[in-house]
């Protein structure tokens, strides 16, 4: 069974603005049968429609993007009304300063807020979920503060980020499934440091072409029940512009996810 692949839209915050069309046309040609905006009602100048009709014309879904915990506060049914007409059936919080997550100052209103969304997101078919840097797995006591996040708050779902996990000397199948049935959609991505390192974000890498041992990975993915596959290149590698590193990750998942 293999899933559906998306890519997040940072990997391409420059691209964007000159030219967002070409950038769209581009990832539709190489395969990939969704994007993951990240910038609120920000569409590149395109109006809602415009924006709905460009996705239609080339074959692209929304099925989740990237909204700040302080833009859902502001007016939760309006953050998600647009979301649910983008067609989004996910929406990650992809960031939390310390203070916000557990161990921090403002935590505990923070986390009956996320309670409150996460049942005001279900009134609109969408899913809400906790996107993972490797600060999450920093341990309070002997628990990382992403489990503590996904203990405290049963109706909120995971997009994990495998690369950030790894970093943190985290096996992300083995994660992935301790949460079977939580995970939401996963950020497949890949970085490569030496093998005597083991502190360090390295390099982030085209999936497919660092240390994951990727196939584990994506099976993992697959049995946890995350519904989207979301590449995502925070920087360009080998030299290579984001969209040519784009096509080297979904080359690399055409082969892989099956």
């Amino acid at each position: 069974m293999r899933l559906p692949v998306s890519i997040q839209l940072f990997s391409f915050r420059d691209d964007l603005e000159n030219d967002a069309r070409s950038v769209f046309k581009a990832l539709s040609e190489m395969g990939y049968e969704g994007i993951e905006p990240y910038g609120g009602k920000d569409l590149y100048g395109y109006s809602l429609e415009e924006f709905k009709s460009m996705m239609d014309e080339l074959g692209l879904k929304v099925p989740s993007a990237h909204i700040t915990y302080d833009t859902l506060m502001r007016d939760p049914d309006d953050t998600l009304s647009f979301h649910k007409a983008l067609g989004c059936q996910y929406l990650a919080i992809p960031f939390m300063v310390p203070e916000k997550l557990p161990g921090g100052s403002e935590y505990e209103g923070v986390a009956e807020n996320i309670d409150m969304l996460c049942s005001k997101a279900q009134e609109y078919g969408i899913t809400l979920c906790y996107h993972n840097h490797e600060g999450e797995f920093k341990k309070i006591g002997d628990k990382y503060i992403m489990d503590l996040l996904l203990e405290d708050i049963p109706a909120l779902k995971a997009e994990f980020d495998t690369a950030w996990m790894a970093v943190m000397n985290q096996d992300p199948a083995e994660y992935m499934l301790k949460y079977k049935g939580r995970c939401g959609v996963v950020h497949i991505k890949d970085f490569y440091r030496e093998k005597d390192v083991t502190e360090g974000r390295g390099e982030l890498r085209p999936v497919g072409y660092g240390i994951q041992k990727m196939p584990h990975v994506i099976d993992a993915a697959k049995e946890a029940g995350a519904a989207w596959l979301v590449v995502e290149q925070d920087n360009a590698a080998f030299g290579l512009s984001n969209l040519e590193c784009a096509k080297m990750s979904i080359e690399y998942l055409k082969w892989i996810n099956r």
